[in-house]
């Protein structure tokens, strides 16, 4: 202190506090208010081009003040199927929006699939009861950019990112998973990989297929060209790519004419108020 007060007068001390005050003022401690523009240390934005922000990169979930307990362990149906439609919707579509969009950047070809494409082509739109989407994938670029996929998918907020990835199986050679919310409750896409066989034309089951749930007729292995080229419908009024041959795609999947009649699972109650003391006592 006694050797600035020798150096500088108390006009130039006073001068240099308000401009140390401005820059402060300024420039500010930085705080993330908008994902979309933000860079974390130590990341990229896009692992193809370092400078751009990953316009998609949602805000999610929105604050649930009615989340009970009960979304985890046997009762999850029960409270994920009775969800507001609205909001259960708007989590599912921003997913899907965010990984169709780093999908089709790194020409990752995907389409709605099994139960999504049913309820796409009988209604348009996401079944009440319902709380996941599925997806199919050609697994050759999804396993190529697979690295890319999980940076990008973590960039909207990491170490707190609002989306991860679960995977079905350690196996090196089974990529099956979900792109899930972190919070209850947790919605989410179901990711399944597929091998184009060329010489066969055919889709094969990518590395997973062991399991007793795997062996049902809905994974059954399809001609490739009930899936290419990819076409596309209004889905919640959002444009999803579905399968060049969507009736024959669910033929396969459900049996003919066995997938046009949608019945809700028993633990759909849409006339119960959420939140209401009967619905409490579904659990």
């Amino acid at each position: 202190v006694d050797a600035l007060a020798k150096r500088f007068t108390v006009k130039q001390l006073s001068f240099i506090l308000v401009i140390l005050l401005i820059c402060i003022g300024t420039l500010g401690p930085y705080k993330l208010t908008n994902r979309t523009s933000a860079v974390y240390a130590g990341m990229t934005n896009s692992a193809i081009n370092p400078t751009r922000a990953l316009e998609e990169c949602p805000i999610i979930p929105p604050n649930y003040d009615l989340v009970w307990s009960w979304c985890h362990g046997s009762r999850y149906k029960v409270c994920k199927a009775n969800y507001p439609y609205e909001e259960k919707t708007k989590d599912l579509l921003l997913i899907i929006d965010r990984i169709g969009k780093i999908f089709d950047r790194h020409r990752i070809k995907w389409w709605i699939d099994f139960n999504t494409l049913r309820s796409a082509v009988l209604q348009g739109k996401i079944l009440p009861w319902d709380y996941q989407l599925e997806v199919s994938v050609i697994e050759k670029r999804f396993r190529q950019y697979y690295p890319q996929v999980m940076e990008e998918l973590h960039q909207c907020g990491d170490p707190n990112s609002p989306l991860y990835y679960k995977r079905f199986s350690e196996s090196d050679e089974n990529l099956r998973g979900k792109f899930q919310v972190k919070w209850e409750p947790r919605f989410w896409i179901e990711i399944t990989p597929w091998n184009h066989d060329e010489k066969e034309n055919m889709l094969r089951k990518a590395g997973w297929g062991r399991s007793e749930k795997e062996q049902k007729q809905m994974y059954t292995e399809l001609p490739y060209n009930y899936i290419h080229p990819i076409g596309d419908v209004k889905f919640n009024n959002t444009i999803v790519p579905v399968p060049a041959q969507p009736y024959k795609v669910l033929n396969a999947r459900f049996g003919k004419d066995e997938w046009g009649t949608l019945e809700p699972p028993s633990y759909y109650q849409p006339d119960l108020r959420w939140g209401s003391n009967e619905m409490r006592a579904l659990r």
